[in-house]
């Protein structure tokens, strides 16, 4: 996210799980550990640009910045 932000992408956090949140597990109705493949992806995840607005040339930077910083090229 950091790499990206440094390409002038604006990331963010993916979503927190309902059994990571304290609301839910004070109430009893989860445990952090009840739904392992969510948290996966809420440690490991984040969100891209995406929406109507975004021309076809600011989404092909996006993916050709995000496949260069995966492929350690940037």
């Amino acid at each position: 996210m950091r790499r990206l932000a440094d390409a002038g992408i604006e990331t963010r956090e993916t979503f927190i799980p309902c059994n990571l949140q304290e609301v839910f597990i004070e109430q009893g109705w989860t445990n952090p550990d009840a739904c392992p493949n969510a948290n996966a992806v809420a440690y490991a995840g984040f969100y891209l640009p995406s929406g109507v607005e975004l021309t076809e040339e600011e989404l092909d930077y996006v993916a050709t910045r995000l496949i260069q910083i995966l492929n350690n090229r940037d």
